[in-house]
């Protein structure tokens, strides 16, 4: 992936049944990376590697001990039942689905593929 200020990167995703109902996705760059584990504790990791950056793994701990998956998947019947706004708004939910529509795009053609 070509990031916005000239970057490039790698993106993994997948949801392995085989593990646990084990959620993945991790970004990779040539100055570190993002991973997201909504059932891990803690659910964020990162580590960047330019000048200026904090030195190490840094991670991101929800309060409490209920799992982001837990929390979404709660978020979600609490807005079918009219009780709780959505946890995501159309316009990060058409974001979201644009990436991973571009990455089998271009998985489908090996060609680049821009996501809109």
């Amino acid at each position: 992936m070509r990031l916005r200020r000239g970057g490039m990167a790698t993106l993994n995703m997948g949801y392995y049944l085989d593990r646990g109902y084990s959620n993945l996705i991790a970004l990779w760059r040539s100055e570190g990376w993002l991973r997201f584990e909504p059932r891990k504790d803690p659910p964020l990791t990162w580590l960047a590697t330019a000048s200026g950056a904090p030195s190490g793994v840094q991670q991101y701990r929800l309060s409490g001990s209920r799992d982001m998956y837990e929390l979404m998947l709660q978020a979600s019947v609490d807005f079918a039942q009219g009780i709780a706004p959505p946890f995501m708004e159309t316009a990060d939910s058409v974001a979201a689905l644009s990436v991973v529509f571009a990455g089998y795009e271009a998985a489908s053609s090996g060609a680049a593929t821009a996501v809109q």
